[in-house]
């Protein structure tokens, strides 16, 4: 476990310098949540998390850092919920997202577009494609 938690300590580190973001221990540290929540978090989720072990750490601080890795191409902003944005840490492959209306959870998932980055579509230049599926996800079928 200490393993895992090493790596994605270290993973964080170079994602941010590989973008030419300062690694300071706050920025770190969100990333680093980010990357060990596999759930696509939102800001506040990334607060609550963080505040018992950062005490001085603001949600301005929070948004801040979120919008500059952001910006630097770090991290996805998914925007399914008119309510929250969420964030995923995987940009680097193209893949659509769930999100369980009941739960609220968004997994990734696969997906086989009709078009990819590069191509074309009736004229138009294809430089990203986003989808986003909502509906129950299996969990919360299963519970009935």
């Amino acid at each position: 476990m200490k393993k895992v938690e090493e790596q994605i300590r270290s993973k964080a580190q170079h994602m941010l310098v590989e973008a030419g973001v300062k690694p300071s221990f706050q920025r770190l540290r969100i990333l680093h949540a980010i990357l060990e929540a596999h759930s696509h978090p939102s800001a506040e989720e990334i607060f609550q998390a963080l505040k018992p072990e950062i005490p001085t750490l603001s949600r301005t601080t929070v948004y801040n850092t979120l919008n500059l890795l952001v910006e630097k191409d770090i991290l996805l902003p998914l925007t399914i919920s008119e309510h929250e944005i969420r964030y995923d840490a995987c940009t680097d492959d193209e893949h659509s997202h769930f999100f369980c209306s009941c739960c609220g959870r968004i997994l990734d998932i696969g997906r086989k577009p009709s078009c990819m980055p590069g191509q074309e579509l009736e004229g138009h230049l294809v430089n990203k494609v986003r989808l986003y599926l909502t509906g129950v996800c299996r969990e919360c079928r299963e519970k009935g």
